[in-house]
């Protein structure tokens, strides 16, 4: 068990649709709130990781998208 971080994930308009696939494709591992940021075409994704299966996901999102993380 990981102890619970809630991170907020800044991402360009155009990588949501690949942050959702991966989501699903990890069988939609935590609940995620989006959110916009006071910066056009940004999107905020808040999250929090509970689990392994959720940081699995986040690290192939990111990897996958070069999203930036950001630790709340």
């Amino acid at each position: 068990m990981i102890d619970p971080k809630r991170y907020i994930v800044q991402i360009q308009d155009s990588l949501l649709a690949e942050f959702l696939y991966h989501w699903t494709v990890h069988g939609k591992p935590c609940p995620l709130l989006f959110q916009r940021p006071h910066t056009d075409g940004l999107t905020a994704i808040r999250l929090e990781v509970r689990d392994d299966d959720t940081a699995y996901f986040l690290a192939d999102a990111l990897a996958a998208t070069g999203c930036k993380l950001y630790e709340k």
